[in-house]
């Protein structure tokens, strides 16, 4: 699964996080962040019969964590990421996971990174990754991705992506088309409950 981490209010404290790289016991504001969970399973527990459960565990790829080890199991990612989560913390900034098959991002996710770009400067804001944009096999922007852009957004622009309907954490985007183009969004309450057994 691919996740989307932000919340309504599109600053979501995180810790452990490269970002800062004199004091990872600092923490972040994040707009949104990406990582991804991986599930794999481990064994089978013999019941009664010869009937057996599967037992999996989760695992967080994140390229900006400090924390080990990599993959990092889901529990340790979401106690060293978000400690502050149980305490009185204001519930605006309390993190919202939006979990997407990964089979649904790759064939639904496309993005020219424009949002990264500061037309006014004429400079990246940080510098893009070195890899291609993910544009699911688009070759090139036509009226057609453009118009469906601003369908997708409400936006007008001249940039091709549909980043904002993953980062979104309001119930708008939960209908069952939603649901099977931009995944589940959840608490961590309900991530915990989900994948971690």
């Amino acid at each position: 699964h691919v996740i989307f981490i932000s919340n309504e209010d599109r600053c979501c404290p995180m810790f452990m996080q490269r970002a800062r790289p004199k004091d990872p016991r600092e923490y972040v504001c994040w707009d949104y962040h990406v990582i991804v969970l991986r599930t794999r399973k481990i064994g089978v527990e013999k019941i009664d019969r010869g009937n057996g459960t599967n037992y999996a565990t989760s695992e967080i790829l994140d390229i900006d964590t400090w924390l080990t080890p990599y993959p990092c199991p889901l529990e340790k990612y979401l106690n060293g990421t978000f400690p502050h989560v149980d305490d009185e913390l204001d519930p605006k900034y309390s993190p919202c996971f939006r979990v997407v098959p990964a089979k649904d991002y790759l064939k639904y996710f496309y993005s020219d990174r424009m949002h990264m770009y500061e037309k006014t400067t004429g400079e990246w804001k940080s510098p893009p990754p070195s890899y291609k944009p993910i544009m699911n096999g688009l070759e090139s922007i036509t009226d057609q991705y453009q118009k469906l852009h601003e369908v997708e957004t409400g936006k007008k622009g001249n940039n091709i992506s549909n980043l904002e309907s993953y980062i979104n954490m309001s119930e708008r985007y939960q209908s069952s088309e939603s649901l099977r183009k931009y995944g589940l969004v959840m608490t961590i309450g309900q991530l915990r409950a989900k994948y971690i057994t």
